[in-house]
């Protein structure tokens, strides 16, 4: 790994972290609160997870995009796209899996607003990953 792909990976995951910071704690808390209400029984309250946490699987989701966008030529267009295409692929099938096993899950608001979501921040975040790398590797 070269410099621009550390840096690179290093700012994916805190846009990333810092888009889903955003989504999950601010614009779509109300929503997604009322959506797992049924489910407080078992699951942890959300207002107790640690947002530094959240850091570790973001520079983890970015190393893979990376290590993906890299068996090919590395760009802003070749990054955000795959970017987009995993986040919302990995996003479907999670918010699918969710709906198969809960009962009564709202899979239609729910599920279709988060995979639209990961869809966008997926493409910003490859999109800012792209331009980095392609910046530092044209100075080297």
């Amino acid at each position: 790994m070269n410099r621009a792909t550390i840096i690179s990976i290093i700012t994916g995951g805190i846009v990333y972290w810092a888009l889903e910071g955003l989504w999950m704690g601010f614009v779509m808390m109300d929503h997604y609160q009322a959506a797992w209400a049924p489910y407080a029984s078992v699951m942890n309250s959300m207002a107790d997870g640690n947002p530094a946490m959240w850091l570790i699987t973001t520079m983890i989701t970015a190393a893979l995009l990376m290590w993906v966008t890299k068996r090919g030529e590395v760009s802003v267009r070749s990054t955000a796209t795959v970017g987009a295409i995993m986040l919302a692929t990995f996003t479907f099938m999670m918010e699918f899996s969710m709906n198969m096993y809960f009962k009564d899950y709202p899979f239609i608001p729910t599920s279709l607003i988060s995979v639209a979501w990961e869809f966008v921040a997926g493409g910003l975040t490859g999109a800012a990953m792209g331009f980095i790398y392609s910046k530092l590797n044209k100075s080297a």
